[in-house]
């Protein structure tokens, strides 16, 4: 998916710019507007089912004090949301991709054979 973004006409400090997303046929025509940088929310966790028509998610913005957290649940068509900000805390990537927060000073380290609990036979 390729994202270009282009100012609407007239332009201004506070015009709208649109999310090209041609590599996407269900999006073709879109007319799909944004203010800002959309990913500056970070997705955390997610689980849904389709079947049982319900989802809940968790997402994070790392604002260099702390962290604003999202969370949304969502049962049919009733969606409840909160956010709340947690101080002293960043958003990071781990050695497998996934977004998590810890605390600002946190350095992640690679398990060892040590870390690893041995199983009795």
């Amino acid at each position: 998916m390729t994202k270009s973004k282009t100012k609407n006409e007239p332009s201004n400090d506070n015009a709208a710019e649109t999310f090209d997303k041609k590599d996407t046929p269900e999006h073709k025509d879109s007319d799909l507007q944004f203010y800002g940088n959309p990913d500056q929310w970070k997705l955390i966790c997610k689980e849904f089912s389709k079947s049982e028509n319900w989802m809940k998610s968790t997402k994070a913005m790392d604002i260099s004090v702390g962290c604003l957290v999202q969370v949304t649940t969502q049962q049919g068509a009733n969606v409840a949301e909160a956010v709340t900000f947690v101080p002293n805390v960043k958003l990071i990537e781990d050695e497998y991709g996934a977004n998590r927060i810890v605390r600002h000073g946190y350095t992640p380290r690679k398990l060892t054979s040590k870390d690893v609990k041995k199983s009795d036979k």
